[in-house]
């Protein structure tokens, strides 16, 4: 029995030595994180529109036998198009979802509490 004892209070001390302090996440700032991601998600459509702009200049040769010249060329101008749409919707969007969660975040952390990590 003395031996079960000395087994909990070892790993009662463990545990407790292991417990972290914990951080809760209040608040949201709205604009400043809104702005972060809308920047990081044009940055990311300007990756993806030039990946399409590749893959439809890559395919221009493919379609030659296919379509007639003035579809070719559009298909290779919509490829240049998205390098310009991609990150401005992304920014657009992004922008006014990430500000919109921030804020229903903000109501609900006030009510029930926040995001907690361990630091």
């Amino acid at each position: 029995m003395q031996i079960l004892l000395i087994i909990f209070q070892i790993k009662l001390k463990i545990i407790q030595v292991s417990e972290m302090p914990t951080i809760e996440v209040k608040k949201i700032e709205v604009i400043p994180t809104a702005l972060t991601l809308a920047v990081v998600s044009a940055i990311l459509g300007f990756v993806y529109g030039i990946i399409l702009l590749l893959l439809g200049v890559g395919s221009i040769g493919a379609l030659a036998g296919i379509m007639g010249m003035e579809s070719i060329i559009g298909f290779a101008g919509l490829g240049a198009l998205m390098i310009v749409i991609l990150p401005i919707a992304n920014f657009i969007s992004t922008f006014i979802l990430v500000a919109l969660a921030s804020i229903i975040y903000n109501f609900i952390a006030e009510k029930i509490g926040g995001i907690k990590f361990e630091a």
